[in-house]
């Protein structure tokens, strides 16, 4: 028999990688998952991510990856993420495309 804890929210760790590296391949990407919030998130280095992605367009300026980690090194926030660089590089080059964000 299969028990299951129904606390645990369901979450989907590409999807969330999906979402972000979509939106640094092609920021308009991100009118796409507009309605995403960086709590929606459930690993923690995504949420920081996301937020760096929504202050980023909020200020006008691209996401990618050199905007993206100076955003999270000039506030010490780069330390949230598991590896750092790279794994904010894996995650923009596991997305092929842009276009099923």
């Amino acid at each position: 028999m299969n028990t299951y804890n129904v606390t645990e929210i369901p979450f989907n760790i590409e999807a969330e990688q999906c979402a972000i590296g979509s939106v640094m391949i092609h920021n308009d990407a991100l009118r796409s998952c507009s309605f995403l919030k960086p709590g929606d998130f459930y690993r923690d280095a995504h949420k920081t991510m996301w937020e760096a992605i929504l202050d980023l367009d909020a200020h006008g300026t691209a996401i990618d990856f050199v905007t993206l980690t100076d955003w999270l090194e000039t506030r010490d926030r780069l330390k949230e993420l598991p590896d750092s660089f790279a794994y904010i590089s894996r995650v923009a080059i596991a997305i092929p495309t842009a276009a099923h964000a």
